[in-house]
């Protein structure tokens, strides 16, 4: 028998147990999106990192768990400057100004960020949940400056969708 999605709902599928009696917090599906594409943003403005999934709950009640790993690169030659990031449901920002991240003097960071979210979409429709960042404020900018995913060699962002049973 082949399973095409992951986690408990197809487990108990699999085993001829109905996914209602999985109970609140069983993780029914797993949906995961990936970019290496390198995005640079100089502004103030959000943009899109290129990390975006699609998933479509199986019921209203349920719960959505946003899960990313954003590697990302900023710099300064002198002053500061800072990185935030933005997780939008469809075309509705669920939450912004994450994680500021600040660099001061002749730094250049490259890190990786994770972010969470619980969310409740309230609904059975496909729904898109995509990253997006923006340099907040950038003072002696250091090359590109904030540049997502990428630093030197290509890195992988990726972001994962758990559909969670309410």
């Amino acid at each position: 028998m082949a399973i095409s999605q992951i986690g408990n709902a197809a487990i108990a599928a699999g085993a001829g147990i109905a996914t209602s009696k999985l109970g609140a917090g069983a993780v029914l599906q797993v949906v995961q999106g990936s970019s290496t594409t390198g995005v640079i943003n100089n502004t103030g403005t959000y943009a899109d990192t290129g990390l975006t999934a699609t998933i479509t709950p199986t019921s209203t009640s349920n719960k959505i768990l946003i899960q990313a790993s954003i590697p990302f690169q900023m710099g300064t030659n002198s002053g500061t400057g800072q990185l935030q990031f933005n997780i939008v449901r469809n075309s509705t920002e669920l939450v912004s100004n994450l994680s500021v991240n600040n660099v001061s003097a002749i730094v250049q960071l490259a890190m990786i960020q994770v972010l969470l979210w619980l969310d409740s979409p309230n609904t059975t429709s496909a729904t898109t949940y995509k990253i997006q960042f923006r340099e907040l404020s950038m003072s002696g900018r250091y090359g590109n400056s904030a540049t997502i995913p990428t630093w030197n060699a290509a890195q992988t962002g990726v972001i994962q969708l758990l559909e969670v049973a309410g």
